[in-house]
């Protein structure tokens, strides 16, 4: 038995959503032909191929697009269009795709094109995040005791609420 055979036997011993999930994690691994899901992901890959190309060969500047990176997504308004890339958030991205032009390979990052509904969501997001960090790094310790008081017994208060 080859590696091939190997990894072949792997891949049809998984269900079909454990398969689309490694698949989105990594679009290059082959698919066996007798899987089961094999026309439901071929018909995937085929729309994000044509969906990839067809997202911003109409971009414009003033658009808003969402930057997805490892450290969360962002709302960037769309800077620069040249022929083959745009700029939004100080980063260059490729018109045919939306991948990054170049960049730290540890921390890749791609752009969609913003719907008023996914905007909302991304900036929502953006916002809990903020406001997270800012209440983790405050210096409660300068507060005077009324104040901190006040404050400990809102937190324990959304506390109780969360349950």
């Amino acid at each position: 038995m080859g590696r091939r055979d190997i990894i072949e036997s792997m891949l049809n011993a998984l269900t079909p959503q454990e398969f689309e999930a490694l698949y989105l994690c990594h679009p290059r691994i082959p698919i066996p032909e007798d899987f089961d899901a094999v026309e439901k992901i071929s018909r995937e890959r085929e729309n994000i191929k044509n969906n990839m190309g067809e997202n911003f060969e109409n971009i414009k500047v003033g658009d808003w697009v969402v930057i997805h990176s490892r450290y969360g997504d962002t709302v960037e308004e769309v800077k620069k269009v040249n022929k083959a890339t745009f700029s939004a958030g100080g980063v260059l991205f490729y018109k045919r795709h939306g991948w990054e032009r170049s960049g730290d390979p540890w921390n890749h990052r791609w752009a969609e094109l913003g719907t008023p509904k996914k905007l909302s969501k991304v900036r929502k997001e953006e916002k809990t995040r903020n406001m997270v960090n800012y209440l983790m790094n405050f210096p409660y310790s300068n507060l005077d005791y009324e104040t901190l008081e006040q404050v400990f017994d809102i937190l324990k208060n959304a506390k109780n609420q969360e349950r």
